[in-house]
Formats: C-alpha cells, structure tokens, sequence
C-alpha cells in the first residue's frame, strides 16, 4: 500500500480544493492551532479523492496561518494551507525581501572576484 499523496489545487470563494490519490479511502485530519477541523468534504472522484475545505474565517487576520492537513490514522503530514494577511504580514515579507536582495549582491560580488581572479 502507498502512502496518500496530496495535490494542492486552488483556493476560491473560501474553499480550498485538493486531490489525494490512495490506494484506499484515506483517512484524513485537519488541525487549525491544535483544534480539529470538521467542515471539510471528501469524496471519491474516480481513483483519487476530492477534499475540500472551508476555510475558517479566523484565519483571514493579521500574519500567517497554517493549517495542518494529516494522515488521521498514522498522523504523517500530507500538506498544509498557509495564509498569509495584514498589516505585520506585509513587513516581514518586506524585511525578508530586503534581506534576499543583501544576499543576492553580496554573491555577486564574490563571483565578480572569482572572475577576476581566475583571468
């Protein structure tokens, strides 16, 4: 037997879509800070399976939310659905944006040495 595997697939309205293929009707949990999740469905669409889940609306505020998507049976990580909103949100994203840009100039200042050098 494999393990089920979890295909992200969209997230509209409210609702977040995803495949799970499974050699058998898998089992799954939905945790939002150690809070069991129910208002999801599951239902077999050919050899996979459809979840979808309403996304609960405590997690459209500031900073990041994750919601933990798991194997019930053996609680092995099938995916998750990060959330991403506000005010505080926007400046660690900027902050770490910033920090990418500081990196990437360092490492082009090595390898312009490294092309100099080795001339």
């Amino acid at each position: 037997m494999t393990h089920p595997i979890l295909t992200p697939i969209r997230l509209n309205n409210g609702v977040w879509e995803g495949r799970l293929t499974s050699d058998a009707p898998p089992e799954v949990e939905i945790l939002y800070c150690g809070k069991t999740l129910t208002d999801f469905e599951l239902t077999q669409d050919g050899a996979e399976w459809v979840l979808q889940l309403t996304v609960p609306t405590e997690t459209l505020s500031d900073g990041v939310h994750t919601i933990l998507i798991q194997n019930a049976a053996t609680h092995e990580k099938l995916g998750d659905i990060t959330i991403i909103a506000g005010q505080p949100a926007d400046d660690s994203l900027l902050a770490e944006l910033s920090l990418l840009r500081a990196e990437v100039d360092l490492l082009k200042r090595v390898v312009r040495r490294l092309h100099v050098s080795g001339s």
